[in-house]
């Protein structure tokens, strides 16, 4: 086998390893994009049941207790 064939085999199989390496990357990226959307659509959820909370005249949450309950030494 000549040196340029095993040099040719050698990169060949270098950029299979490499290609291995990035399908799992994107493989594992896609994971974390799909939980983030996920998480995403929940936290907009939220988001609109607590905008509607508050345009009902805030039931449930009730006004200027945060305020009301500073600690003592503030």
């Amino acid at each position: 086998m000549s040196e340029t064939t095993h040099t040719g085999d050698a990169r060949v199989q270098d950029l299979e390893v490499r290609m291995a390496f990035l399908e799992k990357l994107v493989q594992e990226l896609d994971g974390v994009v799909q939980e983030a959307y996920v998480e995403i659509g929940r936290l907009s959820d939220e988001v609109e049941r607590l905008r509607a909370q508050v345009e009902q005249g805030g039931s449930g949450i009730e006004k200027g207790t945060l305020l009301d309950n500073v600690p003592p030494h503030y």
